[in-house]
């Protein structure tokens, strides 16, 4: 059975999708918890909650949509696809996700829904401390990040 997906299942599949991208772009496979998390607050400007990355991961996962490999996590199945048609004709990350909470047939980010909360679909292997841990490396690469664009301002 089909797990029934959230709107921030979509947001965590193409979090997914887009630190994949940025990752191949580089020569590398996969993605990081942190890349997933900062490309999380990169779409939403928020980071996901505990709970939305373990039942997320777990949905896609259970799903096909997305691999983990034990170190990074990476499209899988039809999502593979599915992200390439929707890279190709979508301009905007919030289109992006308009079409992949229709890929999932989940609820819309524009719709009021219950939290979907099931106990017997929550990421195992996925810790608090991981989550905290990955949180953490964002921040401290968002902040040298914000400190180098001020620098190049600077100088220019």
């Amino acid at each position: 059975m089909k797990p029934e997906f959230t709107w921030s299942d979509a947001w965590l599949l193409l979090a997914v999708a887009c630190a994949e991208r940025e990752h191949k772009a580089h020569g590398t496979a996969g993605a990081t918890l942190t890349d997933v998390i900062a490309w999380g607050d990169v779409i939403n400007h928020a980071i996901f909650s505990s709970d939305e990355l373990r039942r997320g991961f777990s949905n896609l996962i259970a799903a096909g949509w997305v691999a983990f490999d034990g170190k990074f996590f990476s499209l899988a199945g039809m999502a593979v696809a599915e992200w390439e048609r929707i890279e190709r004709s979508t301009r905007t990350l919030w289109h992006c996700l308009e079409k992949i909470e229709v890929f999932l047939s989940s609820a819309s980010h524009l719709a009021e829904y219950a939290n979907v909360q099931a106990p017997d679909r929550i990421y195992p292997t996925l810790s608090n401390r991981e989550i905290r841990a990955a949180c953490k490396a964002w921040h401290r690469k968002a902040r040298r990040l914000i400190r180098e664009n001020a620098r190049k301002r600077k100088r220019t």
